[in-house]
């Protein structure tokens, strides 16, 4: 995992879940898709990622998630914890720290 720099704090997105009406696949690929539109508005993107926190209620569907889930992630992929839980209601649940390069954008007052 690489540490932040004291000029450049890790940034914690996490995805928007979607009910269990839909299907895994695209309840996988619309929570990665949420969670890299708040990686993009944060100056970066899920290539940033150095950990990521995999919550299915369902462990069986590991190998569907992975299949989505490359497609987000740079090689070699982020830290990752994949952990089944009793989601109610959902299947997926995502979240993520990043750590952005460059220095943090100054506020016009500073």
């Amino acid at each position: 995992m690489s540490s932040s720099s004291p000029d450049r704090p890790p940034r914690h997105p996490s995805g928007e879940r979607m009910t269990d009406e839909e299907p895994f696949t695209l309840q996988a690929r619309q929570t990665l898709d949420n969670l890299q539109a708040v990686a993009l508005a944060a100056g970066g993107s899920l290539h940033h990622a150095v950990k990521v926190n995999v919550y299915l209620r369902d462990a069986a569907r590991k190998g569907d998630f992975d299949e989505v889930y490359r497609a987000y992630v740079g090689d070699p992929p982020p830290a990752r914890t994949l952990t089944q839980t009793d989601l109610p209601g959902i299947a997926i649940e995502i979240d993520a720290v990043l750590h952005l390069p460059g220095p943090l954008p100054t506020s016009p007052d500073s």
